[in-house]
């Protein structure tokens, strides 16, 4: 995942899903947007073990909230010692903090890039 295509191709799937009410918003739907992506990523040649970790979670949402204030990746540490000592829960919900500002400016970018090439795409007509 150091190629970071994952998150990319990902990003593309699940952006107009991401804009519906979050309660409009299943975990199945979006795992199956994550087996897309990592199927059409370099993610695809790791290691299972690896790969089979990865999960979609869906934080609890309010009546105004979009999918993008409630999908989190999840990373399944649980189960790993000694990763389990150093990833205890307060860990993983710092991380949950910081995932959703990574994909808060991944959203950003995702939209600026979109607003890029529709202005390139009309300064050429």
């Amino acid at each position: 995942m150091a190629q970071g295509d994952l998150m990319e191709y990902l990003i593309d799937l699940i952006a107009d899903e991401l804009t519906k009410q979050a309660s409009d918003i299943f975990k199945h739907t979006m795992r199956g947007y994550l087996d897309t992506a990592i199927r059409s990523s370099n993610a695809q040649f790791h290691k299972p073990e690896f790969i089979n970790r990865l999960d979609v979670k869906l934080l609890q949402a309010s009546e105004r909230d979009r999918g993008w204030e409630t999908f989190l990746l999840d990373y399944k540490v649980a189960d790993l010692t000694p990763l389990s000592t150093i990833f205890t829960a307060e860990v993983m919900s710092n991380y949950n903090k910081i995932f959703s500002f990574m994909l808060k400016l991944k959203k950003i970018q995702h939209m600026l890039s979109i607003s890029w090439g529709v202005t390139m795409s009309n300064q050429k007509q």
